[in-house]
């Protein structure tokens, strides 16, 4: 019995210490949870017509020939999942969300001029704009 029960004591110890362990790419000591040394890559979607943006997307270059609309995922559910949509040409593009949801406290946001560019990110209820470039 007494064999038993420092043996599940060693799998809770071994298994805790992995549940809690914090990765690391390119590094051997990571600091982080996680910890890239070196560069990384995110998903660039061209955009040309009325869309509606998928959790696999990342980063969003709109190159529309007339006014467009991008409508967001749903906050619900994707805490902390991050976009950032910029406009390349003159014709509006308008962000929208889903349902009630918000963006900063608007049904939307308007990128009208050529170049201006957001970053947003959900808190799983509503969109944030953590940056924005408006030239």
């Amino acid at each position: 019995m007494k064999k038993n029960t420092c043996l599940f004591c060693l799998g809770i110890f071994l298994l805790s210490h992995v549940l809690y362990a914090q990765i690391g790419i390119n590094t051997q000591t990571p600091n982080s949870t996680l910890e890239i040394n070196g560069s990384f890559a995110r998903k660039v979607t061209q955009i040309t017509t009325t869309s509606t943006i998928e959790n696999n997307h990342s980063i969003f270059i709109c190159n529309p020939t007339e006014p467009i609309e991008i409508t967001l995922t749903s906050a619900s559910g994707n805490i902390g999942r991050l976009y950032t949509i910029k406009n390349i040409t003159s014709f509006p593009v308008t962000v929208k969300t889903q349902s009630s949801q918000l963006i900063e406290g608007s049904n939307n946001f308007i990128l009208q001029n050529i170049n201006m560019v957001i970053q947003i990110v959900s808190d799983g209820n509503n969109w944030y704009i953590l940056d924005k470039y408006l030239p």
